[in-house]
């Protein structure tokens, strides 16, 4: 993960007269003046979960780090709240080491019942990321462009789709790639191929990385080929980082 700078968070700690108060949604966290908040801790529970978020409460901005829990919150956060497109990890030892803990978009109640890392002997360095995917997608009419139903239907000739993303290290999933084999009526899936790859960590980070497959004997009926591919963003202090990709390409193969 790249250095994110310390302390650029705002710590909006809140007194809030007595426990009871239910949880924002995660769609709801912006600031006062509307600008946007990645996530919501809370240091006071209560035993119905729909009034958890209660106490005093902790803003996490996106793209920023936060190395400590205030000193009165005994190492501990009762409740969690997540925004859409951010994602908070939380480390078990300082410096961002040890074991760590995830948290996407959602809520995240009575935290202790859990035991989800945010309390007890962990460290709780937390950081906050503002994550988000560029999805592109086409559906290739196959008779438009040149093919024909006896060619398709009884050679079934092979059909390659291939695609090249940057390796931008961003998360451990930066790329998918999602293709389908269609019939006439655009819904009907006669075939299909997804793929996620993860990030082994070797060469050096920025390298093109391919992605290809090839359907054989898929059987009658293909008409289009809808392809579909996601790279992931990220918000860090210096903009906003994306994930490139390249020469996405959808061919057919005729055999001797």
């Amino acid at each position: 993960m790249s250095p994110l700078c310390a302390l650029l968070l705002a710590l909006a700690l809140v007194a809030v007269p007595g426990i009871r108060a239910a949880c924002p949604l995660p769609a709801d966290l912006k600031r006062p003046d509307g600008t946007r908040t990645c996530a919501k801790l809370y240091d006071k529970s209560d035993p119905y979960y729909e009034n958890c978020c209660g106490g005093a409460e902790l803003s996490v901005e996106p793209g920023t780090d936060l190395p400590f829990l205030p000193a009165d919150w005994n190492n501990a956060a009762s409740s969690l709240v997540v925004a859409p497109r951010c994602e908070i990890t939380v480390w078990s030892l300082r410096g961002k080491a040890g074991k760590t803990r995830k948290f996407s978009a959602g809520a995240y109640p009575r935290l202790e019942e859990f035991r989800k890392g945010i309390f007890g002997d962990w460290s709780n360095t937390i950081a906050s990321l503002y994550c988000s995917w560029t999805v592109k997608q086409q559906c290739v009419d196959l008779m438009a462009e040149g093919l024909w139903e006896e060619l398709l239907d009884d050679e079934q000739p092979d059909i390659t789709v291939m695609d090249w993303y940057e390796d931008s290290r961003l998360d451990t999933c930066v790329y998918e790639l999602h293709v389908w084999l269609l019939a006439a009526d655009r819904r009907t899936v006669i075939a299909q191929h997804h793929v996620a790859p993860r990030a082994s960590g070797r060469g050096r980070p920025g390298c093109w990385i391919q992605v290809s497959h090839v359907f054989r004997q898929y059987g009658p009926g293909v008409r289009f080929v809808h392809f579909l591919h996601k790279t992931k963003n990220r918000m860090e202090p210096g903009g906003l980082r994306r994930t490139r990709v390249t020469d996405s390409s959808v061919s057919v193969q005729f055999r001797e």
